[in-house]
């Protein structure tokens, strides 16, 4: 697997990151593109997607809100499209917390 991306950078941790990943053993090529913005200290938006040319259309949609450095909770919606055969769409919701010792 070869990955190769660019990155750019906006005021306040917000970034937009594109790309290719390409699997040679076989010869497979995804496109990708991924923009994070923070609306307020504590709300960020993330937008993914993802092209595979022969396979399927991905696009990932989430929000995450941080209580503090340690806790969050967030939801995502992830919708594929595989070459117009079948799709699926997909709602997350979730919390996360990291425990220390």
């Amino acid at each position: 697997m070869i990955r190769i991306q660019t990155k750019y950078n906006f005021p306040k941790n917000n970034y937009l990151i594109s790309g290719l990943r390409l699997a040679l053993e076989n010869d497979n090529k995804i496109y990708f593109a991924e923009y994070n913005h923070y609306l307020k200290n504590n709300i960020k938006i993330t937008a993914k997607f993802q092209k595979s040319i022969d396979i399927y259309d991905e696009y990932v949609f989430s929000a995450k809100y941080y209580f503090n450095n340690l806790n969050s909770v967030w939801i995502e919606n992830d919708f594929t499209d595989y070459l117009h055969r079948m799709k699926q769409n997909e709602i997350y919701v979730g919390f996360t917390t990291y425990l220390t010792k």
